[in-house]
């Protein structure tokens, strides 16, 4: 899985840190394999993947992604901010001497230092992802982006009179798009691009569900990992964000990304996929893969085309498909068994029995049991 942070939203508006914890709880829902897509301490990560790597901790193998390359002002305060081409690619070399595996761009970073963290990156021999804004999909496939995040919900593209370099409101992003057909034309040329360009797209559609109105919430076993107090920050928050201009829009925005996702991989798209445990909660670590699986199916994509995006797709991406993502001879002993079909029941997915890493089983009950309802207490 390609969108597993480290962090989780916290009730006063930030993000905590908890890189063992939620490591497991990626491990118990079924990962064997992560990216964090974005690290608000990465040093803790590295700690914990290595830790890992040393068999002296369990939990997947970790790709771990730098500090977040974000412009002035940043959308998120305590992210780094980035002033250029020339500081985003010291920045990137200072990050890639530290160990980190992977980089990730966001939202107000401008297409000069988007291009400088892309080939610095590169020069690492290294990915680099984006939740992009200011800079347009377009022009990040031209600038040799390997990767975006939300598959096209983030997408400025669309925007009526658009500035380039300048971020617009996610809500007129997603007017935008709301007011495209997956079908026609103009999301096919952007599609057609984007694959000429060998740009990766993730799929998060549990966090956009999240956020829109008259979607189910997630029950009480997806939430009890989290503490009370998160629980009811992220319930009160939820129903006020639901009903709030974004609740309609992205009620109507989910069922279309569904749509332009399967359109990207018809015409020949890498589409993986990720948790994204962040916006006002609820999205959990591990628990949430389930529910990816689910709207996945839910969006028209056959059993098997949902399970590809979440395990082989990643590890091409990964450069690691000769060793693990697919039940073949001579692979990696990765594999998940759960009780149920889950060509029959996309819920089946929601109750792992055991997960095998490397030949290794571990109880997917026993490690969320340890957590239960621990999330947010220190």
């Amino acid at each position: 899985m390609m969108h597993e942070h480290l962090f989780y939203p916290d009730s006063a508006g930030g993000y905590f840190a908890d890189p063992e914890a939620f490591a497991r709880l990626y491990l118990a829902g079924g990962a064997t394999t992560i990216r964090t897509a974005g690290s608000i301490d990465p040093y803790a990560d590295l700690a914990t993947a290595r830790a890992i790597a040393a068999n002296t901790r369990i939990g997947p193998d970790i790709d771990v992604t730098g500090a977040y390359v974000e412009g002035k002002p940043p959308s998120v305060a305590r992210m780094p901010v980035i002033d250029g081409a020339d500081h985003a690619a010291r920045f990137v070399d200072f990050w890639a001497t530290e160990g980190v595996t992977s980089f990730k761009a966001y939202e107000i970073l401008k297409l000069d230092a988007l291009a400088a963290t892309v080939a610095a990156a590169h020069r690492h021999g290294m990915r680099v992802t984006g939740h992009l804004c200011a800079v347009s999909y377009a022009e990040a496939a031209m600038a040799g982006i390997d990767n975006i995040e939300h598959s096209f919900a983030a997408a400025s593209d669309f925007v009526s009179g658009r500035v380039p370099g300048v971020c617009p409101p996610w809500i007129e992003r997603i007017q935008s798009l709301n007011r495209l057909d997956p079908d026609e034309p103009e999301i096919g040329k952007l599609i057609r691009m984007l694959v000429e360009h060998k740009v990766a797209l993730t799929s998060t559609l549990a966090i956009f569900e999240t956020l829109a109105a008259d979607r189910p919430l997630p029950d009480a076993d997806a939430l009890a990992p989290l503490s009370d107090g998160l629980k009811h920050f992220f319930q009160s928050t939820a129903v006020a964000a639901r009903g709030s201009p974004f609740g309609p829009a992205v009620a109507a925005l989910l069922p279309r990304l569904g749509r332009m996702e399967r359109r990207f991989v018809r015409e020949g798209g890498l589409l993986i996929a990720g948790s994204d445990p962040t916006g006002f909660g609820g999205v959990v670590p591990g628990s949430a893969m389930a529910r990816q699986y689910e709207l996945m199916v839910e969006a028209g994509f056959t059993a098997s085309d949902a399970i590809r995006a979440m395990t082989l797709n990643g590890a091409i991406y990964l450069g690691r498909a000769d060793d693990i993502g697919s039940i073949e001879t001579g692979k990696r002993a990765d594999l998940v068994f759960v009780r149920g079909d889950l060509t029959v029941d996309p819920r089946a997915l929601r109750s792992p029995e055991i997960i095998f890493k490397a030949g290794k089983g571990y109880s997917s009950r026993a490690i969320r049991a340890q957590y239960e309802g621990r999330i947010g207490i220190e």
